[in-house]
């Protein structure tokens, strides 16, 4: 069952679908993520169902059978309380559910219940459960900024500590070389529960942004890796940043006010200082990859899961930290974290239902 954060939790009648043939991606535009399914079941959400080629629900009686072809999409759609998100999970045999593009609670308690379960307390214990993560998240945090940085240089880089025929630009090497530099300059911090600081983000700052400014930045503007922002640099369509003299305050009182909170909802907590911290945009450069991080290291203190916010979904990330800076609202963002942490583990969730399950030997398929 799906909950919905903000109403009480309550439960929202949901897409169901016994059996799911065939998925695949079609298109992915402007973070609408289209997706073509073959339905082997029956489709309902109340007396709608959302099918055809257009966004347009269908009146269909309860449990009626949908056209085997259907096309949901990534859309906004008002139902009368606010904007919802449209969703398709087909994995766990759930074609689609509107919940601001949240998790379900059952998904979503299951990942932080096999982080816990892991119990991640030491550098080494990390190494083990980020070895692919670490590779995946530096990948993504990097591409949303910078359309060069690739999978395939950024695990090389990773792996064998250098990349082979690279002909691109070198500040996207040294991004990445300074995505694999900062899980090592936090690991032991993580591990020992080292709690947010100044010092320990402008040293988050300075090992991500070693030799990546650009000229104007670093000769004319002055501006150094480690150090606040100048000079005004603002960010988004509302133009958001804290005066450079003001950026030291702001992110001291940012700070005294999420950890104060503690443990009480680490994701809530986090997703406020992520959205606070991306408003003031205290640096010249990288505040957005110095947010992810920040993020990730404030879960892990406090014994949640680490998330990677995916490339393919910047679009609706975005579209959450404009929503607060706009309404200083935070339940889009939330629920996005929650769905992102989901996709994050999900693979590992699955194995880890899976592993008492007795694989079949060769005989069963030679009956």
């Amino acid at each position: 069952m799906f909950y919905e954060p903000g109403h009480d939790r309550e439960l929202i009648e949901i897409i169901t679908l016994p059996q799911l043939s065939d998925q695949r991606i079609q298109s992915i535009e402007d973070g609408n993520v289209s997706v073509h399914c073959r339905a082997a079941g029956k489709l309902a959400l109340g007396h709608f169902c959302f099918c055809g080629l257009g966004l347009y629900p269908m009146l269909f009686p309860f449990g009626h059978p949908c056209p085997e072809e259907l096309y949901l999409r990534h859309f906004y759609l008002q139902f009368g309380f606010d904007n919802f998100f449209l969703r398709f999970i087909g994995r766990y045999g759930i074609i689609a559910f509107i919940n601001k593009g949240g998790a379900t609670m059952n998904e979503y308690d299951n990942a932080v219940k096999q982080w816990r379960e892991w119990k991640v307390r030491t550098a080494a214990d990390l190494d083990l459960r980020l070895d692919s993560f670490r590779i995946l998240f530096a990948f993504n945090s990097g591409k949303i900024e910078n359309p060069d940085v690739t999978y395939h240089d950024t695990r090389e880089i990773f792996e064998n500590g250098k990349v082979v025929s690279y002909t691109g630009s070198t500040r996207t090497l040294f991004e990445q070389q300074n995505q694999k530099t900062c899980y090592e300059f936090l690991r032991e911090k993580i591990a020992a529960r080292e709690p947010l600081s100044v010092p320990l983000i402008l040293g988050i700052h300075r090992v991500l942004t070693e030799g990546t400014y650009d000229e104007r930045r670093y000769v004319a503007n002055g501006e150094r890796p480690g150090e606040f922002k100048k000079h005004d640099y603002v960010t988004g369509v509302n133009e958001v940043g804290s005066q450079p003299d003001e950026v030291e305050n702001d992110l001291a009182e940012l700070l005294e006010e999420v950890n104060s909170i503690g443990s009480k909802d680490p994701l809530k907590a986090g997703a406020y200082f992520h959205a606070r911290i991306e408003n003031i945009h205290p640096f010249a450069d990288g505040n957005g990859r110095v947010g992810r991080t920040l993020l990730n290291y404030w879960l892990m203190i406090n014994d949640y899961p680490p998330m990677i916010i995916y490339d393919e979904d910047k679009s609706v990330y975005y579209a959450t930290l404009q929503k607060y800076d706009e309404q200083e609202t935070l339940g889009d963002l939330v629920n996005f974290f929650e769905a992102q942490t989901v996709k994050t583990w999900e693979r590992s969730m699955e194995f880890s239902q899976n592993e008492g399950h007795e694989r079949k030997g060769l005989s069963f398929f030679m009956l």
